[in-house]
């Protein structure tokens, strides 16, 4: 069964929002293309963002659900 709002899962429209933004598949793109985990100052300037502020907020958005994050950085 697919996950869904009931199980802690998203939805379909809400994974395809997440999905909707630049910044945040920049964020995806730069950590598919990584041989490892990435510390936030390396993925902020691999992904190519400017505002560390603006950067965070989309990256907090994505852990949990597409990127996971551990003592090494993000993956």
């Amino acid at each position: 069964m697919a996950d869904g709002p009931d199980d802690g899962g998203l939805s379909p429209d809400e994974a395809f929002g997440l999905l909707a933004n630049e910044t945040r598949m920049s964020i995806l793109r730069t950590l598919w293309d990584a041989d490892e985990a990435l510390q936030f100052s390396r993925l902020l300037e691999r992904a190519g963002v400017d505002d560390s502020g603006n950067f965070n907020y989309h990256l907090d958005r994505l852990v949990g659900h597409f990127v996971t994050r551990d003592d090494d950085g993000y993956v």
